[in-house]
């Protein structure tokens, strides 16, 4: 998948318990116009962050993740590493770290689990091309794929823009539930 791709999906997924109307008295930091801000952000990034193996990927190519992914690009493969199950907690335990040392993960610990599930909404999102994703390198070389081979689809090709679209929607819809659940 490419870069938009990657972020309309983390927002499908991660904004998903506002379809769900039981769930939606669980989830209240969904509904503070500050909160939803963090979690946007961090949403955003979080998809994005399994390419930082990748220097010609979107984030990679910005300051300051460029710092990043060039020496990570020099020590890893693309769909190496950065896209496992096992890597997908790296970089939620460094938010939670960082939260912790300025006495705010109590407050924001749903920052943690959301980032969690924007990196893996990545991997989820590269498992349907025909590339695949190793989910458990370095135990397993094996590509996996969420879709039967013969419906997976190549990176950046025009499957991939329609399904994108048909998640914008989804997006916007999720969007329009939270704003007009805001609590100020």
């Amino acid at each position: 998948m490419v870069y938009r791709g990657h972020i309309i999906l983390g927002y499908a997924l991660c904004l998903s318990p506002v379809l769900i109307p039981d769930i939606r008295e669980h989830i209240e930091y969904l509904f503070n116009p500050i909160s939803l801000g963090f979690i946007l952000i961090t949403i955003y990034f979080f998809s994005l962050f399994p390419d930082l193996d990748e220097p010609h990927a979107y984030l990679s190519k910005r300051f300051p993740w460029n710092i990043v992914s060039i020496p990570l690009s020099t020590i890893v493969t693309h769909r190496g590493i950065t896209h496992t199950f096992l890597f997908s907690i790296v970089f939620p335990a460094l938010l939670a770290i960082g939260l912790y040392s300025f006495g705010l993960l109590y407050k924001y610990n749903y920052l943690v689990i959301i980032s969690w599930l924007a990196y893996i909404s990545h991997l989820v999102g590269d498992s349907l091309t025909k590339s695949g994703v190793k989910w458990f390198y370095p135990f397993s070389k094996k590509s996996y794929h969420f879709l039967p081979k013969k419906l997976t689809f190549k990176t950046g090709s025009f499957v991939e823009d329609i399904i994108t679209v048909l998640l914008l929607f989804v997006v916007i819809d999720e969007l329009a539930i939270i704003i007009t659940h805001f609590h100020y």
